[in-house]
């Protein structure tokens, strides 16, 4: 299967390439797609990419969030397997938000503790005032 490059779908990988800081070379290293080619892609002297192709380059040089909005708004059909860079990076930021979810009910426990144990600190120091308060207003009287 290939996909047509369009104009839009140029620019968002381009936009995408640049963001990621990668270079064409780069880009082949990691895909295994030759450096000149992976050049007449995003150029767009090349009118089409095979999916796989598409793919492979979608992985490297985005984000999971930005290859799912690639994919999204220009039709692209993308099994679930078919990006596992993006997969992978969605389960991270999932294993992490429950972590910090986790750390956060943590602190929060912590806090209602401590705020427990203020509120009786500040009643001890206000029968100890009280106390040197009716001390000294014995010692006065007397």
């Amino acid at each position: 299967m290939r996909i047509n490059l369009t104009p839009e779908l140029l620019e968002d990988l381009n936009h995408m390439k640049e963001a990621s800081g990668m270079s064409f070379q780069g880009i082949s290293e990691k895909t295994g797609i030759e450096k000149s080619t992976v050049s007449r892609y995003l150029s767009g002297k090349l009118k089409s990419i095979p999916h796989d192709k598409l793919l492979q380059i979608l992985n490297v040089i985005g984000t999971a969030e930005e290859v799912q909005n690639i994919v999204e708004q220009h039709g692209i059909p993308v099994p679930e397997d078919a990006y596992p860079r993006a997969v992978s990076e969605m389960d991270e930021m999932k294993s992490e938000i429950q972590r910090l979810n986790l750390e956060a009910l943590q602190l929060k426990a912590v806090l209602d503790e401590e705020k427990s144990k203020n509120k009786f600190n500040t009643a001890i120091i206000i029968c100890l005032v009280i106390t040197v308060a009716a001390l000294l207003v014995k010692i006065f009287i007397h």
